[in-house]
């Protein structure tokens, strides 16, 4: 039965993918809305758009804050600061993408050096939830959805399958240290992968108070997911790939994808610890188990060695989850 959601939120809130969720779940009336995102001017731009399609009446239902930098935890925790103490029914972890360029791309933080698309798609939705945790911010039975990609089980002819044959491995690639040739689509593919075993991870101890669960409605074109390329490469991907990929059946309009996310989000399908996408070999098509598909998602030495990492460098708060020494795995 779909969740009667009273408050929700959603990072990354200024995409294609975004935008479009927004407008659905303000036309079924499902609550208030706050939508957080990097910049206060885009978030502007949103709000627009959202009112001139939807007239001013849905203004009561939205809340924009700005300053969830993915990669900046000072201005997310200060953001989240911001907030009003009302606990969230629904909180979709949105924000990230892809980071181009030909050499490997960092972020320090305190000292330590990570791989920088990791950081932004998975380690700041890993602190996003520590501080909404910190201040109480999710309601108990409150459903946590990640967004993840297809590129976390590979797409043939466009990321390779990522895997990590050890703890060790894994922590190597965190931290920035992997031999492996750089790749900005497969270093995608790897942080949708990262995202998978934390959520999963986080499905094991997050029980009885909140669910957990990681969603991909498939490939989108039109998102401006390709805007940090070249402008001649973005103008390319757009306006060709794209176009091509949409008339073989290989991506869907933000609007569509919207639909699968919000019944997601409303609690029409998935349920704690599903990892949904589209089937295999396919960049869309019926939402479908993905564990199968990689067997890195359940490997538990790697959700464990990762939780290790995150927790490490921002701690959740387990007074409000369940006892560690009481983790069951699927």
């Amino acid at each position: 039965m779909p969740t009667q959601a009273k408050n929700i939120l959603f990072t990354g809130g200024t995409g294609g993918l975004a935008k479009e969720a927004l407008k659905l779940l303000l036309t079924q009336n499902l609550g208030k809305i706050t939508v957080a995102g990097r910049s206060k001017n885009k978030l502007e731009q949103v709000k627009q758009e959202l009112v001139a399609e939807l007239g001013t009446d849905i203004e009561t239902k939205l809340n924009f804050i700005a300053g969830f930098d993915m990669t900046n935890p000072i201005k997310i925790q200060t953001s989240i600061n911001l907030l009003p103490s009302q606990p969230f029914d629904i909180i979709c972890l949105g924000a990230g993408g892809a980071v181009f360029g030909n050499q490997r791309q960092t972020f320090y933080w305190q000292g330590q050096e990570y791989e920088k698309t990791l950081f932004q798609n998975v380690i700041g939705g890993h602190i996003t939830l520590a501080h909404l945790l910190k201040r109480q911010l999710i309601s108990n039975n409150a459903r946590v959805v990640v967004i993840g990609g297809e590129g976390a089980r590979g797409i043939k002819g466009m990321i390779a399958k990522p895997s990590f044959d050890s703890g060790q491995s894994l922590r190597e690639y965190v931290f920035a240290k992997s031999p492996e040739k750089y790749n900005p689509m497969n270093a995608l593919g790897t942080s949708k992968l990262v995202a998978a075993l934390w959520s999963q991870h986080l499905s094991h101890i997050c029980q009885p108070h909140f669910e957990s669960i990681w969603f991909t409605p498939g490939f989108i074109y039109g998102t401006g997911g390709t805007s940090g390329l070249p402008k001649w490469q973005d103008w390319f991907a757009q306006k060709v790939v794209f176009k091509i990929m949409s008339k073989f059946g290989m991506a869907q309009s933000p609007n569509l994808a919207a639909r699968k996310l919000v019944a997601c989000l409303d609690g029409s399908i998935g349920k704690n610890g599903d990892l949904l996408g589209a089937p295999e070999g396919k960049t869309i098509g019926p939402i479908t188990d993905q564990k199968p598909m990689n067997k890195a998602f359940t490997d538990k030495a790697l959700q464990a060695e990762l939780w290790s990492i995150l927790t490490a460098l921002y701690p959740i708060d387990f007074d409000y989850l369940t006892d560690k020494e009481e983790v069951k795995y699927a």
